[in-house]
């Protein structure tokens, strides 16, 4: 995939084959850029870039922009495709259809935006309902891989955070797209305490920190994504006052694309040891204030340009 030079700034490059880049912050759930990511490179393409979602179902929001082909989710066929149902020749009339003769074709949940792309209507989507979280789970994508290629992109956003093993992830991913797009909550927004007091935690909120069904934390590292479990002594260690994001919205959300494979490592390879002190300081030195990590520089860089 030779397309760098289409990537905004902020590129860290981990080796020649396989690479992180338009590594960045953002407020949450910020998708223009992706979105016209994919449009463009469909027109480069002349609409050959098929794309699949990694666990779309919790937050479908790449269908509703209409951007993929496929999705992997364990309630994958929970999905009701546009025109299922609609006679062929009636879905392309809509979608030739201008604004003011459309109101039957059309409604909140069903936009010309989802249903349809470059004037035609949407194709099916392909549906794989499996436990992305299981190293088995991937047969079914692995075998349409085998007969079909490797999708050209691959969106997994806010999943990696939540799952027992990313590692999982991150090694099926490779196998089945080409190049892809990874979002999670930044390191800044999980440290910060008491971010759930409007979702029904109450006062509770107060006693812990980010998310409370997050399993992980990540940043990135000398071009590498870095997790690191997200342990209960995280909550009481008040040297992360120092980097929470305190209602800062602009920096919520850590992503970046990444290019035939995933730099990635798991804190100390997961070993959580030798001593209690030892931990302790693992990871003050991975999230810490003086981590002087990758997103550290990041912040500090769009910080000096926003001035």
């Amino acid at each position: 995939m030779k397309c760098r030079s289409r990537f905004p700034v902020f590129a860290l490059v981990h080796s020649s084959d396989a690479f992180l880049s338009s590594v960045s912050l953002s407020p949450a759930h910020e998708r223009k850029t992706l979105i016209n990511y994919i449009e463009n490179e469909r027109r480069h393409r002349n609409g050959t870039f098929s794309v699949i979602d990694i666990g779309a179902m919790g937050n479908p929001w790449s269908v509703s922009a209409g951007i993929i082909d496929a999705i992997a989710d364990l309630f994958a066929t929970n999905h009701v495709d546009c025109w299922s149902g609609w006679e062929r020749a009636v879905s392309e009339a809509c979608c030739r259809s201008t604004p003011s003769t459309s109101h039957s074709c059309f409604d909140e949940s069903y936009t010309r935006t989802r249903c349809c792309r470059n004037g035609f209507p949407q194709n099916k989507l392909v549906l794989f309902p499996v436990d992305i979280t299981s190293p088995d789970g991937w047969e079914m994508l692995h075998a349409y891989v085998r007969q079909n290629g490797r999708f050209d992109f691959a969106i997994c956003s806010h999943v990696l955070e939540d799952i027992i093993d990313p590692r999982v992830v991150i090694k099926a991913l490779a196998r089945v797209a080409e190049a892809g797009f990874f979002a999670v909550p930044s390191k800044f927004d999980e440290f910060e305490v008491g971010r759930e007091r409007n979702y029904g935690a109450g006062a509770i909120s107060g006693k812990y920190r980010g998310s409370i069904h997050h399993r992980w934390i990540y940043t990135v590292k000398n071009g590498q994504l870095l997790a690191t479990p997200k342990l209960p002594v995280l909550d009481s260690d008040d040297i992360y006052d120092q980097i929470s994001r305190v209602g800062d919205r602009s920096i919520a959300e850590l992503n970046f694309f990444w290019h035939h494979d995933i730099p990635f490592q798991v804190l100390n390879g997961g070993y959580l040891g030798p001593t209690i002190e030892a931990v302790i300081d693992m990871m003050r030195a991975a999230l810490g204030p003086n981590s002087n990590d990758d997103v550290d520089a990041l912040l500090f860089a769009q910080r000096i340009s926003s001035n």
